[in-house]
């Protein structure tokens, strides 16, 4: 809801959910995760993001 009300502004808002324990080595790498960051916020296609 928050980027729907920002977009008009030029604002991009983002979240990544993860639901899990953040080790490496798993699906919950912080290596992964940091990668999706950065994704959401190169690309600017997506709003949301889960980690399951």
């Amino acid at each position: 809801m928050l980027h729907d009300e920002l977009k008009a502004k030029g604002i991009y808002v983002g979240t990544v959910t993860i639901m899990g324990e953040i080790k490496p080595g798993t699906h919950f790498d912080p290596a992964d995760i940091a990668a999706k960051y950065w994704e959401l916020y190169t690309k600017k296609d997506a709003v949301e993001y889960l980690f399951r």
